[in-house]
């Protein structure tokens, strides 16, 4: 199992380039799409081509983008519920 980033993923064209890789060897679930750059990265099952814009990352790597991408992520409407509700029991002494 190897983890990749993919350099350059959204074309001008709005079409994605995996750059050769062959989409039924990527592991579903582990794709990671940051929105503060043009790339994926993510656990692929097979031997990787030889492409100038493929690069093998590690391990602390993806899990640095992945932990960007969590906490990139607005709080749900529960969650900013939760905070509305412990901040009016706060001013109401409860």
């Amino acid at each position: 199992m190897n983890l990749i980033k993919v350099h350059n993923l959204v074309q001008s064209n709005h079409e994605c380039d995996y750059k050769g890789l062959d989409l039924t060897k990527i592991v579903g679930g582990t794709q990671l799409y940051p929105n503060n750059e043009n790339a994926a990265y993510l656990m692929y099952n097979a031997e990787i081509p030889s492409h100038a814009e493929l690069e093998i990352i590690t391990q602390l790597v993806y899990d640095s983008v992945q932990e960007y991408i969590r906490l990139s992520k607005p709080p749900s409407i529960e969650e900013r519920l939760d905070d509305a509700e412990a901040a009016l029991n706060v001013l109401l002494g409860l």
